[in-house]
């Protein structure tokens, strides 16, 4: 039997991916000729099935009106350029609430880059430049996303960019109305956090649980438990 290692799960890819969704969320656009505006909202989900929804005729789906976005994880990968080992600290200077000047260590995790596609939904071609003149204006240098108030956190933090655009504009078929869309891709680097309680352990734990018992052969393995 192989060794159990501790459970350590704290969402920090799903916090962040939320805290994306609110960031893009506040976009608006011109509602009339007089001057008024609307916001856009944002949906969480793949793209096939944001038309899908602003298509139906469904009741559920009557917040799916365009202009309107939606938001998917696409990948994830390791950044190479902010590796470091898992031991690494970094030294922080801050002021407490009596301000006084504090100094911490804390300890950098796992660069992780997060790529997310947002797909505009738009009635018209002139209001789909509309929202990209402002998210390009906006996310260009990027924009600090927080996930949590707690500065001990190394992962408390990241930065959401603008990485590219789509070649083109598409006109998904088969919509019973005017629809007007374009893919933008989005950027955050993060670093996973060692949970604070196991981050001088957690990697001892899972070599030694390794080097227990090397016994037996591949052909003999059909599922380790």
């Amino acid at each position: 039997m192989s060794t159990v290692y501790d459970y350590n799960h704290d969402d920090q890819i799903e916090k962040f991916t939320l805290q994306v969704t609110r960031a893009m969320s506040g976009f608006q656009v011109r509602a009339d000729n007089q001057g008024g505006l609307q916001r856009v909202s944002v949906a969480f989900g793949a793209p096939e099935r944001i038309v899908a929804a602003i298509n139906s005729n469904d009741d559920k789906f009557t917040n799916y009106t365009v202009p309107m976005m939606g938001l998917m994880l696409t990948s994830m990968d390791i950044n190479p350029d902010r590796m470091t080992t898992s031991h690494f600290s970094e030294a922080l200077t801050f002021r407490d609430d009596l301000g006084d000047h504090k100094q911490l260590n804390r300890t950098v995790g796992v660069p992780i880059e997060l790529s997310y596609e947002v797909a505009v939904y738009a009635s018209s071609i002139s209001q789909l430049l509309e929202l990209v003149e402002q998210i390009s204006l906006t996310l260009y240098d990027g924009i600090t996303v927080q996930k949590s108030n707690d500065i001990t956190d190394s992962n408390y933090r990241a930065k959401l960019r603008l990485s590219g655009i789509g070649s083109g504009i598409s006109y998904p078929v088969g919509t019973g109305r005017n629809l007007a869309t374009v893919n933008l891709n989005l950027v955050l680097n993060i670093m996973l956090s060692y949970p604070q309680s196991v981050i001088d352990t957690y990697i001892e734990q899972v070599e030694l649980g390794t080097g227990i018992d090397g016994s037996g052969t591949l052909s003999d393995i059909e599922v380790i438990t």
